[in-house]
């Protein structure tokens, strides 16, 4: 059994092995449980400064991501004015 979240904090996606569905439904809660978890910790991981909490509120997430694409942007427009300045010394020669 395998769980994926996204970027959004919401589970994307849910890989089953057939097998599972002869375990007794407790234990197939358990090991969901376990794995949405282990994919939620996997998620945290990956994206510095997110905490716990922002997982479960989604517009605490939206605002983080907000920040993050805006210094992404703004890095971004930097490195194109940085390329177009190079591009322009190099036309002057």
């Amino acid at each position: 059994m395998r769980a994926v979240a996204g970027q959004d904090g919401r589970l994307h996606e849910l890989h089953l092995n057939p097998r599972v569905m002869r375990m007794a439904s407790e234990n197939l809660a358990q090991e969901i449980l376990l794995a949405v978890n282990a994919a939620l910790d996997d998620l945290r991981a990956g994206v510095p400064g997110l905490e716990a909490a922002e997982l479960t509120d989604p517009q605490e997430l939206a605002k983080t991501l907000g920040g993050v694409h805006a210094d992404v942007m703004r890095r971004m427009d930097e490195f194109a004015d940085g390329v177009e300045l190079v591009v322009r010394r190099l036309e002057e020669r």
